[in-house]
């Protein structure tokens, strides 16, 4: 009976010592969250999209159809980078937030033991569930918003794709198509910088 007693006791130990390592490497803060180095990276980004945009007002004005599609293409690539890059961020960041799901649903997984309800044992399922809805609501706030700008971008360079070659008989046409198309896109830049220095600004 002593024997069965002692492993009762070590088996609470060993489960009280997972659930309290979880509860620390939820606190952890969620390392693909963006820095205030990746919001100046980003802003100096802006500023070559933006000499970009410039170069396409520059090639609109010209009647060298080569030109505007050049300036075109540009624009269409770096437009297609800036977006593929801000999804793969975010994705590996709704990966960690899965991750943590995981984690915790394993150590629940372990609950179905009957183990002693004592102070120790409220205490760290209180400091799991404290931290974790905080850090998971954040996180999941931020998350929606930079989806909906990725979301965006995509509809946009889905548009930009349909509008084709410029030619000397369509230019005017697809000048006309592109050029809202394009300062949108911008203006999802400007929101992924505000975003990005609210989340950065502590």
């Amino acid at each position: 009976m002593r024997y069965l007693g002692t492993i009762f006791c070590n088996l609470f130990l060993c489960f009280s010592s997972l659930i309290a390592q979880v509860a620390t490497s939820n606190q952890e803060p969620i390392e693909a969250r963006f820095t205030k180095l990746d919001l100046k990276e980003e802003k100096l980004e802006m500023k070559h999209f933006e000499s970009l945009l410039k170069n396409w007002k520059k090639a609109t004005k010209s009647k060298n159809i080569d030109f505007q599609n050049n300036a075109l293409d540009n624009l269409k690539q770096s437009m297609s980078d800036e977006s593929l890059e801000l999804s793969n961020k975010i994705a590996l960041r709704n990966k960690q937030v899965s991750n943590l799901n995981i984690s915790h649903e394993e150590v629940d997984s372990l609950t179905f033991i009957e183990m002693p309800r004592g102070a120790m044992f409220s205490k760290i399922e209180n400091q799991i569930t404290k931290s974790e809805v905080e850090n998971r609501k954040t996180e999941s706030a931020l998350l929606s918003k930079y989806t909906a700008i990725i979301s965006n971008q995509q509809q946009l360079l889905m548009k930009l794709s349909k509008i084709g070659i410029i030619t000397q008989e369509n230019n005017l046409s697809k000048i006309a198509e592109i050029n809202p198309i394009t300062q949108e896109f911008y203006s999802t830049l400007k929101q992924e910088i505000d975003l990005m220095a609210t989340e950065t600004k502590k």
